[in-house]
């Protein structure tokens, strides 16, 4: 096994497995629903789903159904979609279908002209000396800042990017999100239309039987680097088909994959998102990302 898979894997394993305890003895009772589009009436997959509970928020699956174990604590639950307008629901007035309302904003007209490239990130490398964090047990969104430099004045356009990641199971999902930032220096205003659902896929003739993500190519979303900063955000997301059994400690438990990784623990600027708000995180991720004009 990878050395730095398993790296503060027994500080986490504790509450996790307390969760899932809690997750499991719940699961005759369910809230359930779909996650439909209002224009196309179409299911949306992978929708984040928070409720008011800070440790339980889930995904919609591929055909935009998700499931949530009802306690007398939940009330309430919020979405906060890409390209779509947030919705906050009482548990009360939750129906079987939540609609959602598609935002309307334009993108740039500009084009890039991909004469020259710019590395702003180098942190993703091929090597044993990271850092894995193993055993989310929820839907995360997490949020890493990049300033803006005046070297970018050239070279603004998003080019390719590659989050440090690493899943053990067959297929993960997981979606990679653009923010600017407010005048708090936290997340403020999403990209319009920049979103990317992502896919690791672990091939049965893979001797390590893990891998890490790829490289993606974004220069099609004509996404400009903002002058006060990017936020790159993750959102790792929470459903059955994103699930792995892990033996630990004689015992089978469900980890969610894929797991963040990262070189450096020492950043700043870190945000999750949580109850309807971003606030301040230790989770650290690696980035590669380069910039051409």
């Amino acid at each position: 096994m990878h050395q730095g898979y398993l790296v503060n894997f027994k500080q986490e394993m504790k509450i996790t497995i307390t969760f899932l305890l809690v997750f499991t003895n719940l699961l005759s009772a369910q809230i359930k629903g779909v996650v439909k589009d209002s224009i196309t009436g179409k299911p949306i997959p992978y929708v984040g789903i928070w409720t008011n509970i800070d440790s339980v928020s889930v995904s919609t699956n591929k055909k935009g159904i998700f499931e949530i174990a009802k306690t007398e604590s939940i009330n309430e639950i919020l979405l906060f979609p890409s390209n779509y307008i947030p919705k906050k629901i009482k548990l009360k007035n939750l129906k079987d279908e939540i609609i959602l309302v598609p935002k309307q904003e334009n993108t740039t007209k500009e084009k890039p002209n991909r004469n020259s490239e710019y590395i702003v990130c180098n942190e993703v490398g091929i090597n044993k000396n990271y850092f894995s964090s193993t055993t989310f047990s929820s839907t995360k969104l997490l949020a890493k800042y990049i300033p803006y430099q005046e070297e970018f004045n050239d070279r603004k356009f998003l080019k390719k990017i590659k989050i440090g990641l690493v899943s053990k199971s067959k297929s993960s999902i997981y979606k990679i999100r653009f923010f600017e930032t407010d005048l708090d220096g936290k997340p403020g205003k999403e990209i319009y239309n920049s979103e990317i659902n992502d896919e690791i896929f672990v091939g049965f003739n893979n001797i390590m039987n893990f891998e890490f993500s790829k490289e993606i190519n974004i220069l099609n979303k004509k996404i400009i680097f903002p002058k006060n900063g990017l936020f790159v955000v993750i959102e790792i997301c929470y459903f059955r088909n994103n699930m792995e059994n892990l033996i630990y400690e004689g015992k089978t438990h469900k980890i969610l994959n894929p797991n963040i990784i990262s070189y450096n623990n020492q950043s700043q600027n870190l945000f999750e998102y949580k109850n309807g708000e971003w606030i301040k995180s230790e989770k650290n991720f690696s980035i590669n990302l380069t910039l051409t004009n």
